[in-house]
């Protein structure tokens, strides 16, 4: 493909990758997406394979694919739970490419799989997060890799969210992942405390 031709998510890679232990929400797997143009990459956690043709029609909404004037391709391996991933694509007017077989190097998504696992691992050793919080430290890299990281020079070095949106992102809001945070306590909450002699008008927790 012609990286300079490519528009904003008329490529895009999936595939699914297990988490090492079940996590917050009973999510085992999560099916990753990644788009050739931009790198922007996203994910969709779950509790079963079973349910990538749901999780792949999130991501097409999300995004916007199936309104966008070009056509648009996502790529994935053969296996048997991307047939849901396909089943919902052409629902939705999106063609659908197996990669072929014995070439896993050329799905872009294991590329960011690996990488943002990585950071994912790095963030939880680093804020001493408990480990079943990875789908969250995950997420929290994808968000800050979407805003933060440069491409290449054949993407102009811009950011992925700037190849998207066309405008440079604002991070004023970015905290570290685990900051020690508070919650404003629901009204019906503080008043059934209230009743019991407590006054608490918010809750300590971490933020994801």
């Amino acid at each position: 493909h012609d990286i300079s031709t490519l528009r904003p998510f008329e490529i895009v890679f999936c595939d699914n990758k297990d988490y090492d232990c079940p996590q917050r929400g009973g999510h085992t797997t999560a099916l990753v997406f990644v788009c050739l143009k931009t790198l922007a990459k996203h994910k969709v956690d779950l509790v079963r394979k079973v349910d990538n043709g749901r999780a792949a029609q999130q991501y097409f909404v999300m995004n916007g694919m199936h309104k966008l004037p070009y056509k648009c391709t996502v790529y994935s391996d053969g296996c048997g739970s991307m047939a849901h991933v396909a089943a919902a694509a052409i629902r939705m007017g999106i063609d659908h490419l197996n990669i072929p077989p014995h070439d896993h190097a050329l799905n872009l998504a294991e590329y960011a799989q690996k990488q943002m696992w990585k950071i994912g691992r790095t963030i939880l050793h680093k804020s001493k997060a408990p480990e079943s919080l990875m789908c969250y430290a995950v997420s929290y890299a994808m968000y800050v890799d979407l805003r933060m990281s440069p491409t290449s020079r054949i993407r102009s070095n811009a950011t992925p969210y700037e190849l998207i949106h066309g405008s440079p992102p604002n991070v004023a809001h970015l905290v570290p992942f685990f900051t020690k945070s508070y919650v404003t306590v629901p009204k019906p909450k503080r008043l059934m405390l209230k009743k019991r002699g407590i006054s608490c008008r918010a809750e300590s927790g971490r933020f994801l």
